[in-house]
């Protein structure tokens, strides 16, 4: 819980992924599937001290890893819908899938304070949705409340493209969670998510919000 703690005070952690960590971390399930192998290259940082928190049976997990060489591995069980937490340097936290098979992280050279995590299928996804849209430069600061309306726009539209991901469910509920302004739209867009990832704890709770937005209409 420390590390969730250090990210959540960062300066550097957007508002928007403070609000996933905050809603959405204590509904990731712990079913174990097999094993997540996390490896790494982060430049620089020959004997750094690599930080991870998750989800376990046992409850919420903390333990570090050395960097040897600018290299590290970390082996995790992996989970049905759970997410890790790796902290590198005070600028460098992120939050990925405890997705089965190999999970690669790098620090980026253009976002230097941020983490490219990729490998499998889930996490090629959220990968794809930061350095598209996440991390781009809008030209107007996110409020301390909101994000701004192209950014939005852009969300639904990644939505819309990835019905089958489980980044799309976490991504609807926190438009939901942020926005009451289009319920018809956040309906359809639930209603289209692909019956795989309706089957997850975090859509199972998504899907409450929903059904009393079908109740207003």
């Amino acid at each position: 819980m420390k590390i969730i703690a250090y990210f959540l005070a960062n300066k550097k952690t957007s508002f928007f992924w403070k609000i996933v960590v905050c809603i959405l971390y204590p509904f990731f399930s712990y079913s174990q599937t097999g094993q997540c192998l996390v490896q790494g290259y982060i430049k620089g940082g020959s004997s750094q001290q690599i930080f991870f928190s998750y989800k376990s049976r046992e409850g919420y997990i903390t333990d570090t890893v050395q960097c040897i060489q600018e290299k590290f591995s970390y082996i995790v069980p992996s989970t049905l819908d759970s997410v890790i937490e790796i902290s590198i340097k005070s600028y460098q936290s992120a939050f990925f899938w405890q997705e089965e098979g190999s999970v690669n992280i790098v620090n980026s050279d253009k976002y230097l304070d941020k983490l490219i995590i990729s490998g499998t299928p889930e996490n090629d996804v959220l990968n794809l949705y930061r350095q598209n849209i996440e991390w781009i430069n809008y030209g107007i600061e996110n409020t301390s409340s909101s994000i701004n309306s192209k950014k939005k726009e852009n969300i639904i539209n990644f939505i819309r493209k990835f019905y089958d991901k489980k980044t799309s469910v976490y991504l609807l509920y926190m438009l939901v969670s942020l926005y009451a302004d289009n319920n018809s739209q956040y309906i359809q867009l639930f209603d289209n998510l692909s019956y795989k990832v309706k089957n997850t704890e975090v859509a199972t709770e998504l899907s409450l919000i929903i059904g009393e937005m079908k109740k207003k209409l």
